[in-house]
């Protein structure tokens, strides 16, 4: 299952300009200052010189260097490909004990997948709640999964619905493409098919692959739109091409019936 990790960088029209700014600050100690000297290296892929001032920035306690310092663990950056899920759980760990919602959304999803941690949806869960209260989309899709799924808590399609809903008012495809499963379905909500082909295409022109594949099933069917051969295969083609199976599968399938 795939999850996502979230960094959050500092960016900079104008980089050497910065740095020359900022760095005086980060050598006198200030942690925002190193934050952001750090953050420019790390862009540039100079990691030898990124890795300590981000450290110093977590090691005075930055929540964002803490956060971002965990990231690069979990993801195996300081330019190597070794990961130590341990100590993302530790720099984590220390941005959630400053209540910081972006750390809260990435160390649920190392205990939800048992990464560095003993695997544990009910922690999990809590994080998202924590996170999902304060606005974060990630965490309000999440919920909604654990919701329809009935991961650590009873399935509830009402709940559901709720919080994919909240995701869906900040845009994130992953959430659109959810909730025109619940509508498709009638689970939760009234079964629409049309509000579930809209939800699916919004986040089909966003990129998600997924929501392709049940676009370009919408089209072929017939369900919440007309049907629309061509408009059916280009969509799955586009799904396809981004490796999902179902699609691939979808376009062999029609094709041996329309030869």
């Amino acid at each position: 299952m795939k999850y996502l990790i979230i960094i959050v960088c500092l960016c900079f029209s104008n980089a050497n300009a910065a740095l020359d700014d900022e760095l005086p600050l980060a050598e006198q100690g200030d942690p925002n200052a190193q934050l952001e000297v750090g953050m420019i290296f790390f862009k540039e892929n100079d990691f030898k010189k990124a890795t300590p001032w981000l450290l110093k920035s977590a090691e005075q306690g930055n929540k964002v260097a803490q956060n971002t310092v965990a990231a690069i663990y979990e993801t195996g950056g300081w330019g190597s490909s070794e990961r130590d899920f341990q100590k993302a759980v530790y720099w984590y760990s220390k941005a959630v004990d400053q209540d910081y919602d972006t750390a809260q959304v990435n160390l649920g999803a190392l205990y939800q997948f048992g990464l560095g941690v003993p695997k544990d949806l009910n922690k999990a869960f809590s994080l998202y709640m924590k996170a999902a209260e304060k606005g974060d989309s990630t965490a309000q899709f999440r919920l909604g999964v654990f919701y329809e799924k009935g991961l650590s808590v009873s399935q509830d399609y009402q709940k559901a619905v709720y919080w994919y809903a909240k995701a869906v008012e900040q845009g994130l495809a992953s959430a659109e493409n959810n909730l025109g499963v619940l509508y498709s379905k009638g689970f939760g909500v009234p079964q629409n098919h049309t509000t579930a082909f809209n939800l699916y295409l919004k986040a089909a022109e966003k990129g998600d692959d997924q929501a392709q594949l049940n676009v370009g099933m919408m089209y072929f069917g017939g369900k919440g739109t007309k049907k629309d051969y061509a408009q059916a295969m280009s969509w799955l083609v586009k799904s396809a091409e981004q490796g999902n199976i179902e699609a691939q599968n979808a376009i062999k399938d029609i094709n041996e019936v329309f030869q």
